[in-house]
């Protein structure tokens, strides 16, 4: 029974996933066919207005309209009639999709967007790098346009969900997770990567880790205020989606995995480590926003200080049951790499 459960709830998340990759790929970018459509039509270039009208039908999945009214413009440019209804539809298009995306990312969990965003991230990196190699400046577009069409939906999907919560140091953290995200300077990095003459892959690869690494941080931040039994984590699947009982990875019993053991405390020792963590996040912030006002280029002391500071928020985790340190000699490491940093 207890292989049945788990598996049920690998399938339920697998299911949900599903359909959050599906509709993440149909609304990754809902004006840029509209927007090069119409410029097409302004400019009364016949052939790209058909070449965009087939782009637009096939991601609008043929609504025929706004294709009409754009070869009506193409046609007849100097009409303010065909100028009108071309702005009409345009903007109509634009409400009903604006609106269809709220509707579907309020029915979507955000954990669920998020991993699926994460994992399409890292595939269009591949995609773009593997463009870079071959020379495919045409993919390599497509790619970054695709990274940073993922990127603005994620910064959009979770400020609205912040919007619906009370101030608190816990939206704060999260929205300077999404503004970092949302932060030109690196989404124009991997752009920049696009039209440079030489495509260095290197820099290509730079880029996509920022961001990767920036939707990651977006994730930790919305987990802060999670309680571990109510997250549908990766790591939750792997450790409970096992279910041949004879492999060698599923001998280890129980009680050696001190994650569990955190989760399963009295709820009164919860609440008091739950008070200590709500100290450290605390002071974790003034330290974040002390430490961002200096350059970390060229200041070792910044950079040993952000990683101390990692480190520290990965043994906080530990004791809510969740995060990379699995065990309490994991713990002991993490401490005494901290005591390494401070040293130096």
């Amino acid at each position: 029974m207890v292989l049945v459960g788990r598996k049920a709830k690998d399938l339920r998340r697998h299911l949900r996933r599903a359909v959050v990759d599906h509709v993440s790929d149909a609304f990754l970018d809902t004006n840029t066919p509209l927007l090069i459509l119409i410029d097409a039509a302004k400019r009364r270039d016949s052939e790209a207005t058909t070449q965009a009208g087939h782009l637009f039908l096939e991601h609008a999945n043929k609504i025929v309209d706004v294709v009409n009214a754009a070869h009506l413009l193409c046609a007849r440019g100097d009409s303010k009639v065909a100028q009108e209804n071309m702005d009409l539809f345009r903007d109509i298009w634009q409400d009903k999709v604006r609106l269809l995306t709220m509707a579907i990312d309020s029915i979507m969990t955000l954990d669920d967007f998020l991993a699926v965003s994460e994992a399409h991230i890292v595939e269009d990196a591949m995609a773009g790098l593997q463009a870079v190699h071959e020379g495919d400046g045409d993919m390599l577009d497509r790619a970054s346009g695709a990274i940073r069409g993922r990127s603005l939906r994620v910064c959009s999907a979770v400020d609205a969900e912040m919007d619906a919560l009370q101030p608190s140091a816990y939206t704060e953290r999260v929205k300077l997770a999404t503004r970092r995200l949302r932060d030109e300077s690196e989404l124009k990095k991997v752009l920049n990567a696009v039209r440079t003459k030489d495509r260095d892959s290197d820099e290509f690869i730079n880029a996509c880790t920022l961001v990767h690494d920036a939707v990651k941080e977006i994730r930790n931040a919305l987990l802060v205020n999670r309680h571990p039994e109510d997250v549908d984590s990766d790591n939750e699947y792997e450790d409970d989606g096992q279910t041949n009982v004879h492999d060698n990875t599923s001998r280890i019993s129980e009680g050696e995995n001190q994650q569990k053991i955190m989760r399963r405390l009295p709820e009164e020792d919860k609440k008091k480590i739950q008070e200590q963590i709500d100290v450290f996040k605390i002071t974790q912030t003034k330290f974040e926003r002390e430490v961002a006002k200096w350059d970390e280029s060229g200041n070792d002391i910044i950079v040993l200080a952000k990683h101390m500071c990692m480190i520290m928020t990965d043994m906080t985790d530990f004791t809510r049951g969740h995060g990379p340190l699995k065990t309490t000699m994991d713990v002991i490491r993490a401490a005494q790499e901290i005591s390494v940093d401070g040293s130096k």
